[in-house]
């Protein structure tokens, strides 16, 4: 995995790379303007690619890209959950994050 860095609402940032065939491939495809993700890491699997998506600000959500198949899920969460870093849990049953407050993208009044 491979993230293009740049301004988040402008750039494509999580990719993977077939490093026998060198084949690219986009993780996430965009669904609207000002739609940005990123602080990726991978499940303790190795199986998934998790991210973190926010649609205009407003929506935000916890996303995981299956790398065998391709299929995206998402989970989404409240405004007072959303971290600025998540990671999982090593049975991969719970998320956990570092915070926000309202200095921060989410704007969260209590994001503990």
């Amino acid at each position: 995995m491979f993230c293009h860095e740049g301004p988040w609402h402008k750039v494509n940032r999580i990719w993977t790379i077939d490093v026998q065939t060198s084949k690219i491939f986009q993780i996430h495809q965009r669904t609207m303007d000002m739609e940005i993700y990123g602080h990726e890491w991978f499940a303790p699997d190795g199986k998934t690619i998790w991210f973190d998506l926010q649609n205009q600000g407003v929506n935000f959500f916890i996303n995981g890209w299956d790398i065998a198949t391709g299929n995206e899920k998402a989970y989404r969460i409240k405004r007072d959950e959303w971290s600025i870093h998540f990671n999982t849990s090593p049975d991969q049953q719970l998320f956990c994050g570092d915070g926000g407050d309202p200095g921060q993208v989410a704007r969260a009044k209590d994001g503990r």
